[in-house]
């Protein structure tokens, strides 16, 4: 296939891109929405619950940071390749609160971003992972809710957004979840759940417009179980609904229902095995029995691994999960198979600070006090220049049922004075059902990606450090939907001074470059620096 512009049209169903400027006064009041919905969450969802409870444990921390940035190419991976000057202003707050009915944790920021030789339009852009949960009637009801906003690729063969400015290619995605929730237990061994997920999506913010279909709607997922457990022996029973509706779609809603009854053992402490069988039933016609097997192994509170795998319509259904961590050490292997809606994607994507949960974790034997803890992350974070989230596989958006193979790995290691974190994925997803059924999302809903990011902090000084970081990633289309391919890698030298206990400097540069046959190749050097004050 020869090289294209960005947005030139395709035979791609449901992601061809036409380019446009004339919505972002529009778009930049949808993305301040979003953080405004923040602001309601973390402020007036508090209200609901008695001061006492809240008053046990509070941290809130504001600040704001900004960065001037020199950049060769402002437009890598469109037609055009020119340089320009990017100015960002970025205020943020970091909230945790717990008491005794009441928790509420999470960060929310708003970046500015604005270009002085205008090669991409001013933008305001939303980043959100707030969650709060409340005990209704303490150890029966309870409402837990969650709210995210964060950036995606509109085209997921396209050039993937750096942090600290804007691209034609990306669409902010706000995500809300409400989940009331029963649960307890009966006697020593019976547990009963009750529960029902319930998340709206919302696109908005897109330089380009979209002419194919989006991922949003509503997804729900709505479950039930009664478990006794085992000692050694014994049993559950369990339901589920997931419910995924996309707005302005010709697709009647996706609904699987699935039942199943499990015999449970336990040979020890710190091992629990099972097997199941049950009946699924959906609303695309494809009915019939199920079964498998699952086991857990507990040996600690820091060591878990578990199973899952079973046999369903579309062939074998597996997650294998290892967790680990130790006071310097911490390491996370996921690999899976299921399936998936677009929505049901969205929803389920790691937090954008997924890296604070890991040191978190890393962090227990340390700060014993949540609160505490929570600042020693945030501060972790900062002072080391360590990113927010590890790199992670493109979310895609086009409306479809599909088979969803993904493996993650994610590995962080902190000495005397250095840090290493290390992740890397792999997916592959393709159409779950025949095209008469669903029509077929085409090369965004049928593609392999692979990507893998490394990140080094070495401690120079008490209040000077070095951080070297390098990634890698790749995504290509099946070959009967044209084999289209995108292979993007940066690398990225910083230091981090600290002025004051609350502040810290970056000055840094970084090179990126793509290769593709679908987007515009070309390469970016820039150079910036980079100043937070958390107050």
């Amino acid at each position: 296939m020869g090289t294209m512009g960005p947005w030139s049209d395709r035979e791609r169903s449901g992601a061809g891109l036409v380019a446009s400027r004339r919505n972002i006064p529009r778009a930049a009041y949808r993305r301040a929405g979003a953080l405004a919905a923040a602001g309601v969450l973390a402020g007036v969802v508090p209200l609901l619950t008695p001061i006492d409870a809240m008053a046990q444990a509070l941290a809130t921390e504001v600040g704001v940071g900004s960065q001037f940035e020199l950049t060769s190419n402002a437009e890598l991976g469109e037609a055009g390749g020119r340089g320009d000057s990017i100015l960002s202003v970025r205020p943020h707050i970091r909230l945790f609160r717990e008491g005794g009915q009441f928790k509420l944790s999470g960060s929310a920021s708003l970046d500015g971003i604005v270009y002085l030789n205008h090669t991409q339009p001013d933008r305001l852009q939303p980043q959100a992972d707030l969650t709060a949960s409340l005990k209704v009637v303490p150890g029966l009801v309870f409402l837990d809710a969650d709210l995210r906003a964060f950036q995606t690729n509109v085209d997921p063969f396209g050039a993937r957004q750096e942090a600290g400015s804007t691209s034609e290619n990306s669409v902010t995605t706000v995500v809300a979840r409400v989940t009331p929730r029963i649960e307890g237990t009966a006697g020593e061994h019976l547990r009963y759940l009750v529960r029902s997920d319930n998340a709206w999506l919302n696109e908005g913010g897109a330089t380009a417009s979209v002419v194919g279909s989006t991922s949003e709607g509503y997804f729900g997922e709505h479950s039930a179980f009664i478990e006794r457990d085992p000692a050694p022996g014994g049993w559950r029973l369990e339901a589920q609904r997931s419910d995924t509706r996309y707005r302005n779609s010709t697709l009647l809603p996706l609904v699987i229902d699935t039942a199943r009854a499990t015999v449970l053992y336990s040979p020890g402490a710190d091992i629990r095995l099972g097997v199941h069988t049950g009946y699924e039933r959906t609303s695309f016609d494809e009915n019939g029995v199920i079964y498998g097997a699952e086991v857990k192994w507990e040996p600690s509170p820091r060591t878990v691994l578990s199973a899952f795998g079973e046999r369903r319509f579309f062939g074998s259904s597996w997650r294998l999960a290892f967790d680990h961590r130790t006071p310097a050490f911490a390491w996370n292997i996921l690999s899976s198979r299921t399936l998936e809606t677009s929505a049901q994607t969205q929803v389920d994507l790691p937090p954008t600070n997924n890296v604070a949960a890991l040191l978190d974790g890393m962090f227990t034997t340390r700060f014993p006090d949540p609160v505490e803890r929570a600042r020693a992350v945030q501060d972790f974070i900062t002072s080391h220049g360590l990113p927010t989230s590890t790199l992670q596989p493109i979310a895609l958006r086009q409306q479809q049922l599909g088979i969803l193979n993904l493996n993650l790995a994610t590995v962080a290691l902190i000495g005397v004075r250095n840090t290493v974190s290390l992740s890397g994925y792999h997916s592959r997803r393709q159409d779950a059902l025949d095209a008469s059924a669903i029509p077929s999302g085409g090369s965004p809903t049928n593609n392999t990606q692979v990507g893998a990011s490394v990140a080094l902090t070495h401690q120079l000084t008490p209040s000077h450090n070095l951080t070297a970081s390098a990634d890698w990633s790749r995504i290509t289309a099946a070959a009967e939907f044209g084999g289209e391919r995108t292979t993007q890698a940066g690398v990225r030298l910083q230091v981090n001074i600290r002025p004051a206990p609350r502040t810290t400097l970056a000055v840094g540069a970084r090179y990126r470059v793509l290769d593709s046959n679908s987007s515009v190749n070309g390469n970016e050097e820039a150079v910036f620096v980079g100043l937070d004050h958390r107050f």
